[in-house]
């Protein structure tokens, strides 16, 4: 008797992880989330327009303006980690507002465009590449293929950045007028 019932136990035990198991892989927030390419396209469907300056997203409006949202930003208005969009919280929508780049940093990718290049780089692994030749400011202004995933990528990481000598006051152009 006592042998069915740790079988029966271990049944039980075993449906129930397979079942959880599952589940997860059917939520794109669970940690163990197999990513599929339907998962990516549902993140590059273009959203159909901004929503109008003054919307007000809260915990319970979240969801039709999720097109608009990164994973982070999506997780944490779900509120089922531990950090998470109270409901008491909203966010506010506001209006659009360029930022120039630095006067410097412009000035460098004007007179930098186009020295940079991507080459491979068999000394990191089979079929790397890196950066070669890049002097300052974006290293590809207007990217175009081959390459065109890489050049975007570097473009991101030799981001500007202000800089911030005092406490609340940093150094930039300010937005456009």
């Amino acid at each position: 008797m006592s042998k069915l019932i740790q079988r029966l136990f271990l049944f039980s035990a075993c449906s129930l992880l397979i079942a959880g198991l599952a589940s997860a892989q059917d939520d794109m927030y669970a940690p163990n989330h197999a990513w599929t390419d339907q998962d990516f396209a549902q993140f590059a469907k273009p959203a159909t327009g901004p929503p109008p300056v003054g919307t007000e997203i809260t915990t319970e409006t979240w969801k039709q303006y999720q097109d608009y949202m990164s994973l982070a930003m999506r997780t944490l208005f779900r509120g089922d980690r531990f950090f998470k969009i109270l409901p008491e919280q909203k966010v506010i929508v506001g209006p659009t507002i360029p930022i120039r780049l630095p006067k410097l940093f412009q000035a460098a990718t004007e007179k930098y465009a186009g020295t940079a290049s991507i080459v491979p780089a068999p000394e990191i692994a089979p079929g790397a590449v890196t950066i070669k030749g890049y002097q300052g400011g974006i290293p590809f202004p207007a990217p175009k293929e081959p390459d065109l995933g890489t050049k975007i990528e570097y473009n991101s990481w030799f981001v500007r950045a202000f800089r911030c000598p005092y406490k609340r006051r940093c150094i930039s152009d300010g937005p456009l007028s």
